[in-house]
């Protein structure tokens, strides 16, 4: 004779989430160049986007709003690491123009960028860190570049 049952546990609360669903943070150098602050939220588990505001000395000597757009990429995120490799992909609007190096966008427009890098970020809440590297794609000029990134998730 056997006896069936359904059995409910509760989670560990110290690994009932992977990441936090939000974080904000400053980051230096990345897509925005100099600096951007940014707002990331997480979609899915290991999907998310986000949004980042910037000011650099455009190439005409006005100052240019840089506005990078990404899609994060974090597959190793789960419920056990708060370490993730992190991929991304996105645009940066520029609102006049701007130099980098030798190339200079001589107007308003958007450039491109793709992230690799390692992201660090608290269970549930608190400190967020990461370190990318960052190619910059303008016209047809590749930049080598990347960026460190402090925050708070939440």
């Amino acid at each position: 004779m056997g006896c069936f049952s359904t059995a409910y546990a509760q989670s560990d609360s110290l690994h009932a989430d992977a990441l936090a669903s939000n974080a904000v943070y400053a980051e230096l150098g990345g897509p925005a160049l100099y600096y951007s602050f940014n707002y990331d939220r997480m979609v899915i588990q290991s999907v998310g986007f986000r949004m980042g505001f910037g000011l650099v000395k455009g190439s005409d000597q006005h100052w240019s709003v840089m506005l990078p757009i990404f899609i994060n990429l974090l597959p190793g995120a789960n419920s056990w690491s708060s370490s993730n490799f992190e991929f991304d992909a996105g645009v940066v609007y520029h609102s006049s123009g701007v130099s980098i190096w030798y190339e200079t966008a001589n107007s308003s427009g958007l450039f491109y960028s793709l992230g690799l890098g390692y992201r660090y970020e608290s269970a549930d809440e608190g400190i967020l860190f990461r370190i990318t590297v960052t190619p910059l794609f303008f016209s047809d000029q590749i930049f080598p570049y990347g960026g460190v990134s402090f925050g708070w998730a939440f």
